[in-house]
């Protein structure tokens, strides 16, 4: 629940499944009896962690072709992608990206939402709030996240899952998510110059600079660029943009 980005809401096309071979046919006969309880019942049916099975997605694929109704599952996942070399269609036309986000402060019950950005871009002047939240309860609320499963747990707790979160990106899931091996501690000092930086547009020699000041072995900037990517499909840096300057890369750090 913690870890959950993202969902795919399938849906059916207006037409009949495309022309398919014997053997695929075949294929997703096995699929789909094997996979038979999980798609029996109300809908729409809630397939959790579904990237463990990669071939559930064509599965659901084919059966969104036979049913034709809109709605049928939705399929939840963590941020490390899923192997794609066992999917083979792209899920157009049937399935819809969602992205899920960690809670706001509003969400959380820990804002009370009197100031609206809508309301400020719309024009609105008359614009009035109060934080009732001291200097303290901001930085706790900051370095706990939004994460629903931590909003209620006592505050030594809620940041021991953030730093749980951290730990799993950096020992397993950065590496996981492109299938290489990482260097720990340069995930680390990429990581803390990202925070350093946080706001800010910076190049990757930035990055590269950071990591030369803790670390005796050489860096390049294509390395660098390989862990900001696969930190990026951890969702760890939303927004990485290649950007026209003096540098190949530049990072626009603000949605970090």
């Amino acid at each position: 629940m913690v870890r959950k980005n993202d969902y795919r809401w399938a849906k059916s096309r207006k037409h009949p499944a495309h022309g398919q071979s014997y053997s695929q046919r075949a294929k997703f006969a096995s699929c789909k009896t094997e996979s038979a309880q999980a798609f029996e019942g109300n809908v729409p049916r809630l397939i959790d962690e579904w990237q463990i099975a990669p071939t559930l997605w064509d599965t659901i694929r084919y059966e969104v072709d036979q049913r034709r109704q809109m709605g049928q599952f939705i399929l939840t996942g963590s941020a490390v992608p899923p192997d794609t070399k066992e999917i083979t269609h792209s899920g157009t036309g049937r399935f819809s990206w969602l992205m899920m986000r960690p809670m706001s402060l509003y969400e959380s019950g820990e804002s009370t939402g009197e100031v609206s950005l809508k309301e400020l871009f719309d024009g609105n002047q008359n614009i009035d709030g109060e934080n009732q939240n001291d200097i303290e309860k901001l930085a706790f609320l900051v370095c706990r996240g939004g994460w629903p499963g931590a909003i209620a747990l006592k505050r030594k707790y809620a940041l021991q899952q953030a730093f749980d979160y951290y730990d799993g990106v950096v020992k397993s899931d950065i590496n996981r998510a492109d299938g290489i091996a990482k260097n720990e501690e340069r995930v680390k000092w990429i990581m803390r110059s990202f925070a350093r930086n946080q706001g800010s547009q910076i190049a990757t020699t930035v990055i590269a600079n950071d990591i030369l000041a803790n670390d005796s072995s050489s860096v390049n900037e294509d390395t660098v660029h390989s862990y900001i990517e696969a930190l990026k499909k951890n969702l760890c840096n939303r927004r990485y943009e290649r950007m026209e300057s003096e540098s190949p890369f530049k990072i626009r750090n603000s949605d970090f």
